[in-house]
């Protein structure tokens, strides 16, 4: 029988309350995801859905999988959410936070720098925050937008890649490489973080995680262990990626762009 339409609007909500109490928690409510992914799934064989609501029903069914840490089905769904014609910024702005979810840095850096030209001014907050997060404070700084949460780390971390000549690519790639190993090691997205910097001191990235304090210092070492086995630069002697105890004050990996409604 088909469902009704209101109901549509329904499943929406639940998704973003899924997502608000991951971001309270921490925990990852395994047994409510699947279920609303079901719904969801029932919702796409309705054929009295238009074709902007089964982009948006993609779109959410991505976001439940990045919650769950499935990023192949991320891909599979929002590029049909894509296909469907979802609005290319909220794609992308979405692709970029669930990749930052699940440790994929270099994704989520390559859909910022293919969506920045097309931002539009209410949405540069946003696009600066996922700038920071995946390390391209270059870019960051180009725009004339100021005192906000980033602002005095960027110039900090600015000065650091500008005295060593190096590019800030160098940054996301060890981003990258910390975070796919963190995600593997733990059973929860990539929720939250703080970067620190001072021009003497260099860049701190410290990535929040819900684990017994014995866990976060051997999750530490094997961090360290894999940024010296894979990189050797200047750089690494002024950067430094680490796991910490979860708390609710640090930054929250920057959200979608796109709350689904329904008209």
């Amino acid at each position: 029988m088909p469902q009704p339409k209101s109901n549509i609007g329904e499943l929406f909500s639940e998704r973003q309350s899924i997502k608000d109490r991951l971001a309270e928690t921490c925990t990852v409510d395994e047994v409510s995801i699947e279920r609303l992914k079901r719904r969801f799934r029932e919702a796409l064989r309705n054929l009295a859905l238009s074709v902007a609501q089964q982009a948006a029903v993609y779109h959410e069914l991505a976001c439940l999988a990045g919650f769950q840490g499935r990023y192949h089905e991320v891909i599979s769904n929002m590029n049909r959410s894509k296909e469907l014609g979802m609005d290319p910024i909220a794609v992308g702005f979405s692709s970029a936070y669930l990749a930052l979810l699940n440790g994929r840095v270099l994704d989520a850096r390559k859909v910022i720098e293919e969506l920045k030209e097309f931002v539009t001014e209410e949405n540069i907050p946003l696009l600066r925050a996922q700038q920071a997060q995946v390390g391209m404070l270059g870019d960051f700084m180009a725009n004339e937008i100021i005192n906000d949460d980033f602002q005095r780390e960027a110039l900090e971390v600015k000065a650091v890649i500008e005295r060593l000549g190096v590019s800030d690519i160098e940054i996301t790639k060890r981003l990258d490489a910390a975070c796919q190993l963190i995600r593997s090691k733990i059973n929860h997205p990539l929720i939250a973080y703080k970067l620190f910097a001072k021009g003497e001191e260099g860049i701190l990235y410290r990535f929040m995680v819900k684990a017994p304090a014995s866990e976060l210092v051997a999750l530490n070492e094997q961090i360290l262990d894999v940024l010296l086995e894979r990189f050797d630069n200047e750089i690494d002697n002024e950067i430094s990626i680490m796991v910490t105890p979860w708390t609710a004050s640090y930054h929250q990996i920057s959200e979608e762009a796109y709350r689904v409604g329904v008209s």
